[in-house]
């Protein structure tokens, strides 16, 4: 059941980066204490049956609750559609070619990721086909590669060359470590 609270977890922490990194300022306050409040009744009912409501024994899977089915998807779509908002508002607003580009990798990157992981667990949850659902986490090596071409390309993390390559040997590691 933690799982169900982390996952949307990541798609608030998603919206503020991705805010923090358009904007290059942080989110006020009150859009903080917004996020937290749509993520609050996550944390309330996490230990009710309305995000686990058991575990099939013959197949270890989880019989998920009301919460866990439609609340979690309902918010990490509507956390998509406002980092695309954030997005396209700031893209619009900036008047540089090398800022739109920054812009440009860095959404699509995102999301991708966001609509990788999502589509694998909603294939997930509502078929009950995990193995499909595995499809999904190819989204993370994706953002990471986005992430890295940002961070070389446009020097947008102010990382030094040794740092990238750390992360590009990481990334190599992490492939191969799979296989």
């Amino acid at each position: 059941s933690l799982q169900v609270f982390i996952e949307p977890l990541i798609y608030a922490l998603s919206l503020y980066f991705a805010y923090t990194f358009v904007s290059k300022q942080d989110l006020a306050f009150k859009w903080k204490g917004i996020l937290g409040f749509f993520v609050l009744p996550l944390f309330i009912f996490l230990p009710s049956n309305y995000i686990l409501q058991g575990v099939n024994l013959s197949d270890c899977t989880a019989i998920e609750g009301f919460i866990a089915l439609y609340y979690t998807y309902i918010f990490e779509i509507l956390c998509i559609l406002t980092i695309l908002g954030v997005l396209i508002y700031f893209y619009r607003k900036a008047t540089e070619v090398k800022r739109k580009n920054e812009i440009k990798y860095f959404g699509i990157g995102i999301i991708l990721f966001l609509m990788a992981f999502s589509w694998g667990n909603i294939i997930g949850s509502f078929t009950d086909n995990w193995t499909l659902a595995q499809i999904g986490l190819i989204g993370m090596p994706i953002f990471s590669g986005f992430l890295a071409y940002l961070a070389v390309e446009f020097k947008t993390f102010n990382i030094k060359v040794l740092s990238v390559q750390v992360l590009v040997f990481a990334l190599g590691f992490l492939v191969l470590s799979m296989s």
